[in-house]
């Protein structure tokens, strides 16, 4: 009778194993993780520190120990790496620099300049681009950099001023947006591998700026704004195709400041004055929707969007009283990006999101 047991008991036991081995494996659940880009610690007016942060946790970005300000505008990832660019000095003196997973370089330009800035960076093809602007003289000089080595970008001759304000790279190619002063009005334009479009804006307009470009299925995305008399007016540029956004018909000033293609729909974001208060929202192929914050918020600013895997994300901050408040929205689910004790003033720039 034992003798029976036993060999049931091994026959279960050898029938078990071998359904375990056929059993077809559990699929891995993909992990996501939120990158943001910023400065924090400021006292609303100055005194801010280059940061970023990963899944709401924050992390300082080296400067000289002598320097008073910081300032993170844009973030890239790429292969396991973080690229931050942005600057620090102070609001009259500052220096264009990138971070490499939090290990600083400064910017290449003319010995003869007294400040510049980074405002975008991007991570392709193993080399790291980024785009900004140097003041040389009375002009400010619209420029990119590969690897560190600045490349001026073209503007008429009259232009006193041009800044590039975002790039993005696919295909071998590098895009850049931003804008230039002709003697009497700023242009919003786009230069492809140095070669400057000016975007279309109706005859009547006396100001325009491309904020964000984005490339991507063969078509080049930008989103900015132009002024018409006293009113702003949010747009975006497909292929240099001007398409108003949709906003409150009393609202008058309107500003997308950041695109992203994603899964055959354009993400933009942004914000609008309607009455007292600056509101943030997102379009989607146009359509907007407006960002909730705590009932206790001011103004409200939009500055980045990402769409990974069915979800939407946005960041940027909200005012209490005099202090920013960095944020970010999941699906328009408002939290704080910063709740320690230490963040002082701070607004959130850009954010990456991953999924592995």
């Amino acid at each position: 009778m034992k003798t029976t047991k036993l060999l049931l008991v091994i026959a279960v036991i050898t029938a078990f194993a071998s359904c375990a081995k056929n059993k077809t494996p559990e699929p891995d659940t993909p992990t996501t993780t939120i990158y943001a880009g910023g400065a924090y610690g400021g006292d609303g007016m100055a005194n801010y520190k280059a940061c970023t942060w990963v899944d709401g946790v924050r992390s300082d970005l080296p400067v000289p120990a002598s320097v008073a300000e910081s300032v993170c505008h844009s973030i890239a990832y790429d292969s396991g790496k973080l690229y931050a660019g942005g600057w620090y000095g102070s609001h009259t003196e500052y220096t264009a620099c990138t971070w490499t997973d939090g290990v600083r370089s400064d910017l290449t330009v003319p010995a003869s300049a007294t400040y510049s800035d980074c405002n975008s960076v991007a991570f392709a093809s193993g080399k790291l681009y980024a785009g900004g602007y140097y003041k040389e003289g009375t002009k400010e000089i619209a420029c990119t950099w590969t690897d560190g080595v600045h490349s001026d970008l073209t503007v008429p001759a009259s232009a006193t001023y041009s800044r590039c304000t975002s790039i993005a790279f696919d295909s071998g190619k590098l895009y850049a947006g931003g804008h230039y002063y002709d003697g009497t009005k700023y242009i919003a334009c786009i230069w492809v591998d140095g070669v400057r479009s000016d975007l279309p804006i109706p005859a009547s307009a006396t100001y325009s700026d491309c904020n964000s470009v984005a490339f991507d299925s063969g078509k080049l995305y930008a989103g900015g704004f132009y002024r018409e008399g006293e009113t702003y007016i949010a747009c975006i540029w497909t292929d240099e195709v001007r398409s108003d956004l949709d906003v409150p018909s009393s609202a008058t000033y309107l500003e997308c400041f950041t695109v992203a293609f994603a899964s055959g729909k354009l993400y933009a974001g942004g914000y609008y004055r309607d009455g007292t208060n600056i509101r943030s929202c997102i379009w989607v192929d146009g359509v907007r929707s407006d960002l909730p914050a705590p009932a206790s918020a001011g103004n409200m600013y939009c500055n980045s969007v990402a769409f990974v895997s069915g979800k939407l994300y946005a960041v940027g901050f909200y005012m209490e009283g005099d202090l920013e408040v960095s944020c970010i929205w999941v699906d328009g689910v408002c939290s704080d990006l910063d709740t320690s004790t230490s963040a002082g003033s701070n607004f959130c720039n850009s954010v990456v999101v991953v999924e592995q």
